[in-house]
């Protein structure tokens, strides 16, 4: 059977990030939106987020075929037909 896991070091790059990236990025927003008292550094901001994203996404390898659970070998199925006693 095959399984996937996701390491405890993954993990935890997977919170770290999204904490900051998440969390920080309208405390920026708002920092760089009162200092310039302009939305283009905001702007400036999101595309740059958006260019990570798309960059991350390019070098992100394929695991949609490798299951996150085992699935039951096909011996383990139970098919019924009819409706009626046997």
């Amino acid at each position: 059977m095959e399984t996937a896991s996701v390491d405890a070091r993954s993990l935890r790059r997977i919170v770290f990030a999204s904490v900051f990236a998440g969390g920080l990025s309208p405390l920026v927003a708002t920092a760089l939106l009162r200092q310039y008292r302009a939305a283009w550094p905001v702007a400036l901001l999101l595309i740059g987020m958006g260019l990570i994203t798309a960059i991350s996404v390019l070098f992100t390898r394929e695991d949609a075929r490798r299951l996150a659970y085992p699935l039951p070998d096909a011996a383990d199925r139970v098919v019924v037909i009819g409706c009626g006693p046997a």
